[in-house]
């Protein structure tokens, strides 16, 4: 959950909606499950 967190702490919304312009959305290149 961390990195969530700070994806949401880090985005920048452009109006009411929480737009975020296709070009500064966060993408997740890889997810790792650790047990």
């Amino acid at each position: 959950m961390d990195i969530v967190d700070k994806i949401c702490a880090e985005a920048k919304p452009i109006d009411n909606n929480g737009t975020i312009p296709e070009n500064q959305q966060p993408v997740m290149k890889t997810i790792r499950i650790i047990d």
